[in-house]
């Protein structure tokens, strides 16, 4: 997944390199990895924090199911099919899709958000 995200995001090109975390014999130094390959893929900074070593060793389907929910609203990886748009789609099939759409956007939660600047400094500077 980070491999093909990165792509996505860089040139469009695979590069095997992008998988050398999982090389990692030391099971903590490859989550540790992991997490910090993912973490660079972050569409925020309240995204970036969700995930940790543990949760990805140990599969924790809330913070792994949060971050993954955060990066598919960011990066869909969906195909448009030719010649379909919105006003093209049956009713059922727009009602399925938007039923989806909310339950990534409910599980992404705030996460998927960033938090507003706190205006605290600036006002300290002024006075």
């Amino acid at each position: 997944l980070f491999a093909v995200l990165k792509s996505k995001r860089a040139t469009g090109a695979f590069c095997p390199k992008d998988l050398d975390p999982l090389t990692e014999r030391d099971i903590e130094l490859r989550m540790a990895q992991v997490c910090a390959a993912l973490g660079s893929l972050a569409p925020s900074r309240r995204a970036s924090g969700l995930l940790e070593p543990n949760d990805v060793a140990r599969g924790h389907a809330g913070a792994l199911g949060t971050f993954l929910a955060c990066l598919f609203l960011k990066e869909p990886l969906l195909v448009d099919s030719p010649g379909t748009s919105v006003e093209t789609l049956s009713s059922e099939h727009a009602a399925r899709l938007e039923l989806a759409l909310a339950a990534v956007e409910a599980l992404a939660g705030p996460a998927a958000q960033e938090p507003l600047n706190d205006p605290a400094p600036l006002l300290h500077r002024s006075q």
